[in-house]
């Protein structure tokens, strides 16, 4: 979200500076050139869905690309998760892709194909968004299990 503010912030500046020379007749708008442009498809809410197979890199990645909306979602106990936030970590384990664990310093990884994924924000379907301690206070079973 950083990022979306900051380009928010910098649009609304170059809007101020030219919208005057626009009004006074002193910008001349000019079609955007057809070469080197490529389109792509709206995002649909599936593009969010998480392969606990790609790295935990990959995994964050997708995170910082599709927030706010579709957002990354997987699901556990036959509900969906979305994931609000979230941080890769480059942690060996022999656990399998997707199970749920935690260490000293995080209350709640998830193993990727490659590193692991720190959940620091999540929402259980029809819930609101919590931390991951707060999440982990109502349910327990969660560690040890594994998302789909």
């Amino acid at each position: 979200m950083e990022l979306e503010q900051q380009l928010a912030d910098q649009g609304a500046d170059l809007l101020s500076d030219c919208l005057k020379p626009y009004l006074a007749g002193q910008l001349r708008p000019r079609p955007q050139p057809q070469t080197g442009i490529s389109l792509t498809r709206p995002f649909k809410r599936s593009d969010g869905r998480i392969n606990w197979s790609d790295s935990a890199e990959q995994i964050e990645r997708r995170w910082r690309a599709l927030a706010p909306w579709p957002g990354i979602a997987t699901t556990w106990n036959h509900q969906t998760v979305k994931i609000h936030e979230c941080a890769a970590h480059n942690l060996a384990s022999s656990r399998a892709p997707g199970t749920a664990w935690q260490n000293e310093t995080q209350p709640l990884l998830v193993q990727c194909g490659q590193g692991a994924l720190a959940v620091l924000r999540l929402q259980l379907a029809g819930g609101r968004p919590l931390t991951a301690p707060d999440f982990l206070r109502g349910h327990t079973a969660l560690i040890g299990s594994r998302f789909s």
